[in-house]
């Protein structure tokens, strides 16, 4: 089995200028609701990329939301809505430990907030946080059909790294981030 790079548990919010990333929580009914609407909306957008089963409805999602705040505690794998200071949710992000040292990255973001650069300010926000957690590298697990996501990841340093997978990686090496920002 593999051994799992040693972290604290994740932080609850991650705060920016004019938006934030709130951890998942099963008992916020509105905040999963929140979730659950945005998934809704986009459900045919998003579905080219992921698997959305679990998200299709508030019952569900709390049930998914549940198991994976207990990783979260453990420091293995953390989901944040990022949303505006309004309380509208308007993406989701999510970062697992991959056990190396690195953390791996998915996205997504509401068809009617994308192109104004919110997936690269939570990219801002958290680049720090994991850096202070003691990751090497932040690792965006993006398909290799995904152009916009691809044009994200190398207008914020992210470098492709072959995988030989469908999944196509972009690493950012984190020994340095902390002066960064």
């Amino acid at each position: 089995m593999k051994n799992f790079f040693e972290v604290d548990s994740f932080p609850d919010f991650i705060m920016g200028q004019d938006m934030f990333l709130q951890m998942h929580h099963a008992e916020d009914d509105n905040h999963i609701a929140e979730v659950v609407n945005m998934v809704n909306r986009n459900q045919k957008d998003f579905s080219t990329y992921l698997d959305l089963r679990h998200y299709t409805n508030v019952d569900s999602a709390k049930r998914v939301i549940s198991k994976r705040e207990q990783l979260a505690k453990q420091g293995l794998l953390v989901d944040y809505a990022i949303q505006l200071f309004t309380g509208k949710t308007i993406g989701c992000i999510s970062f697992t430990n991959r056990g190396d040292g690195s953390v791996g990255v998915t996205y997504y973001i509401d068809k009617q907030f994308r192109g104004m650069g919110f997936i690269s300010k939570s990219l801002n926000l958290a680049e720090p946080e994991m850096a202070k957690l003691g990751f090497k590298e932040i690792v965006l697990e993006i398909n290799e059909t995904n152009e916009n996501s691809i044009r994200v990841a190398n207008k914020n340093g992210y470098t492709f790294n072959e995988t030989g997978f469908c999944m196509k990686d972009f690493i950012k090496k984190l020994s340095n981030i902390n002066n960064e920002h």
